[in-house]
């Protein structure tokens, strides 16, 4: 039937004519026609309809309340509900670390924050986040009863979860109760940080982890306020982890606060200040992290290096994991004082990342003694550093960092050097947006300098420099009439260089190299490098330097020591090697070039990793047998 007042079809509860109509869906048709609902709406009067309306809205109320038993009879017999609530909680535990809430972007007036996000707009703030405002694993408290009285037992999720959603946090202390809270805010340009009384909560001293993110366009100065209240005003007795992420807004005098002005947490073990900054009591720290100025090229103030060496002075007993990236600046007055002092001895230091500028790396490295076992990246950001006018601490900081390690290297060890681009990230040291050609050093047992553990190398020092190519750096390092003075580093026994799409390296480079590296006897190169390497010098000759202006120099043999030859695939596309080319190249360095040194050992192992692109495939076979004939081939299948 029509209806002519509101021009809808009305069908009744009734099944279509395909299938016999459900007993449910009969019976409920059957009182839908009992109400003669069509003929009231079309033709009914006001009073009629009235009381239609009552009736239907009692029998609805009635349907919602079927509706409820039959979820909830749905949801008992489901077999999750048949599992004991221990392993319910094992769950849910596991759930809360896979699928957390989410911050929302902003606000809906009136909405309740445990109910449904606060958010319906994507994050376009932070891309990383890629997804909208969620309540995660807090949406299981609204499946049924007893889920709910389940993970409203478990505090100590609720007390991990404290200000994630802003609008909740009453709520979430509340379900908290005793346990150590874990503060977590997070602003937006679409949502300010709450007001919170921090004075008239007992939970302050409850607090065992602080994460704060403030934006980078905003300026609200108040909130810092409120935030220097908050981690100085009370002892934090159980705070363990702080981590702030600042907006720029750095102001100088945090920089001379004295020690009332600071933060008292005597448990404290871990600090990342990113664009703020707070003193600290003594404590047991044991990761510190200050980074200043990461997204802005305008000058900001820096902390003064007396400064900085009066907060590790205080942790240098205590701390393993150190992180300085362009928060410090050397002036004269820093270098003047810290010269009288005594070196900070950090006994317990395992890993040290220092971004700055290299006069400012080289006062607090003065400053500093570390273990010979601390894993040390150096990262140099001086804008204006001509490529070819490098400063030579930087060849200083190699040499000693590798006599060092010779000093500690194991029985039956050599040590190797390798010469590398870094881009984007470096995901094995969580060091990410470095850039720049870098060094580096590793060392592995004796025996297994031809295996593929030579790869498996352990990390101890790393030097970048952004925007040069990687061989200025060779020639920064390795050049006679450079920084190095043609000081050798005779401990190195491995040379690795890893293949780029721009990668150049002069006859030059590689006399300076060979001359610095004197007993190198495994080269590990990607393939096209090893054929770039050899056809720059043809014959592995170099040119020496003494000879005089106009005259012809007699050829060197370059890395005389030379054993092995290791071609490995490399990470980036490339013309594939020819095994004419090849074996040819091989068998020059295998019969000596003409006029090198008498004595020198020859070539004995050449080592052809599997996957290697090979320009005339059809030519492998031969060339496995040319090159077998000549040196102990392996050809890895």
């Amino acid at each position: 039937m029509v209806d002519d007042a509101i021009g809808t079809e009305s069908r009744g509860f009734g099944a279509p004519h395909s299938r016999p109509p459900h007993p449910l869906r009969a019976l409920l048709d059957r009182r839908f026609r009992e109400h003669d609902t069509d003929h009231t709406l079309a033709v009914g009067s006001s009073t009629q309809r009235a009381e239609l309306r009552a009736s239907l809205e009692s029998d609805l109320q009635q349907l919602l309340e079927v509706s409820q038993l039959y979820k909830r009879a749905i949801i008992a017999s489901a077999p999750i509900s048949r599992l004991p609530p221990e392993v319910l909680s094992s769950i849910f535990e596991r759930l809360a670390w896979i699928y957390p809430p989410v911050t929302p972007l902003n606000a809906i007036e009136g909405a309740d924050a445990l109910e449904k996000p606060e958010a319906e707009e994507p994050l376009y703030v932070y891309p990383s986040w890629g997804r909208r405002g969620s309540l995660g694993w807090i949406k299981c408290s609204h499946v049924c009863r007893s889920w709910r009285s389940i993970l409203l037992d478990m505090r100590s999720l609720w007390a991990k979860v404290v200000g994630i959603l802003p609008a909740a946090i009453p709520e979430t202390l509340e379900r908290a109760g005793n346990r150590p809270l874990h503060l977590t805010l997070r602003e937006t340009l679409e949502r300010r940080i709450p007001y919170i009384p921090w004075t008239s909560l007992d939970s302050v001293e409850t607090i065992r982890s602080i994460h704060i993110v403030f934006t980078l366009s905003a300026d609200d100065t108040d909130k810092y306020v409120e935030l220097t209240y908050l981690l100085h005003h009370t002892t934090h007795p159980i705070l363990e982890e702080v981590d702030i992420f600042g907006n720029m807004a750095i102001h100088t005098e945090s920089f001379h606060r004295d020690l009332a002005a600071s933060l008292d947490a005597p448990m404290l073990r871990t600090l990342r200040l990113n664009n703020f900054f707070t003193f600290f009591r003594s404590c047991p720290l044991t990761t510190l992290s200050l980074a200043f100025n990461e997204y802005h090229d305008e000058a900001e103030p820096e902390m003064p290096l007396r400064t900085l060496l009066k907060v590790l002075r205080r942790v240098r007993d205590t701390l393993e994991d150190l992180e300085l990236r362009d928060c410090f600046s050397r002036a004269s007055v820093d270098v003047s004082r810290a010269a009288g002092l005594a070196p900070i001895v950090m006994p317990r230091l395992r890993r040290m990342r220092l971004v700055g500028r290299t006069p400012d790396l080289d006062a607090l490295l003065n400053c500093l003694e570390t273990p010979s076992g601390c894993a040390t990246y150096y990262r140099a950001v001086d804008k204006d550093t001509d490529e070819m006018d490098l400063h030579s601490w930087t060849f200083d900081l190699l040499r000693r960092t590798l006599a060092d390690m010779k000093d500690t290297l194991p029985e039956g060890h050599i040590a190797g050097i390798r010469l590398q681009h870094a881009w984007d990230a470096d995901e094995d040291l969580d060091i990410h947006s470095w850039r720049g050609p870098y060094a580096d050093f590793w060392y592995t047992p004796t025996a297994d300098v031809h295996r593929y553990s030579t790869l498996e190398c352990y990390q101890r020092f790393r030097w970048y420099s952004p925007n040069l190519n990687l061989f200025p750096l060779t020639r920064t390092l390795f050049d006679p009439a450079g920084p190095s003075q043609g000081r050798v580093l005779s401990e190195v026994h491995i040379l690795r260089i890893t293949h780029r799409p721009s990668f150049y390296m002069s006859d030059f480079e590689l006399m300076c190299v060979s001359r610095q590296l004197p007993n190198v006897r495994v080269i590990i190169m990607d393939a096209p490098c090893i054929m770039i390497f050899l056809n720059t010098v043809g014959g592995w000759r170099g040119m020496p330097t003494e000879a005089a202006l106009g005259e012809d120099a007699a050829p060197v043999l370059l890395f005389p020591g030379l054993e092995s030859v290791w071609m490995t695939k490399g990470a980036f596309e490339y013309d594939p090697i020819s095994c004419e080319r090849l074996v040819a190249l091989v068998r020059e360095r295998v019969s000596r070039a003409d006029g090198a040194q008498g004595g020198a050992p020859l070539l004995r192992r050449v080592v052809v990793d599997a996957d290697v692109a090979l320009a005339d495939p059809e030519k492998e076979k031969w060339a496995v047998e040319q090159l077998g004939a000549m040196v102990d081939l392996q050809w890895m299948a």
